[in-house]
Order: structure tokens, then sequence, then C-alpha cells
């Protein structure tokens, strides 16, 4: 017999929900409590869970290290593009500076 016992934790890291679980696995994935998440896991399986743990390490071990470290490098390469665009418009904006000067001499 089942019984509804509702949800025991009442802050925002569970998987009842799609928008909380999202936000439960981002909290895992930046290393935020997750050893906690994961206990929280093993105690709704009476105390072993090896689904579980296998799931947090998973999410600590490629989220945290891959996914992570992906986006941080997505972020720098678009960084280093807007700082190029920027450098290219100093450039020709001084050639620009540079021919008005020219014809300003003669």
């Amino acid at each position: 017999m089942c019984v509804a016992v509702g949800n025991p934790e009442e802050r925002l890291n569970h998987f009842d929900n799609i928008f909380v679980a999202m936000i439960t696995s981002f909290e895992m994935i930046t290393l935020e409590g997750w050893s906690g998440v994961m206990y929280q896991i093993r105690m709704s399986r009476n105390g072993f869970s090896l689904e579980g743990d296998i799931f947090c390490v998973g999410c600590v071990i490629f989220g945290a290290f891959f996914v992570l470290n992906l986006m941080i490098a997505v972020q720098f390469d678009f960084l280093n593009q807007s700082f190029d665009e920027i450098e290219e418009q100093k450039e020709a904006e001084a050639k620009k500076a540079k021919k008005a000067a020219c014809r300003d001499t003669l």
C-alpha cells in the first residue's frame, strides 16, 4: 500500500517539479550542496540508492568538470571576438584619421 506523505523537503532541492528539478540539477553541477541532494536521494530509498549515487557523481563529474568548462570556453571565445572587433574598429578609425590628415596637408 502506498501512502502519499508529500515532500519532506521545503527548500528548492527536490525532483518533484521539472523547474525545481532543473534548479536542483544546476545546483549539483555548480558543486553547491550536491552531497546533500545525494543524501536526500539515499534517505528517500531507505538509506541506500546505487542509482542515486551514480546519478549524483555523474552529474558532478560530467556537469562540473565538462559542461561548465565548455560554457566558460564559449564565453571566453565570444569575449575575444568582441575585443578583436573593437580593435579592428579602432584601426579603421586610425586609418581614416591618417588619410584625412594627409589630405589636409596637401
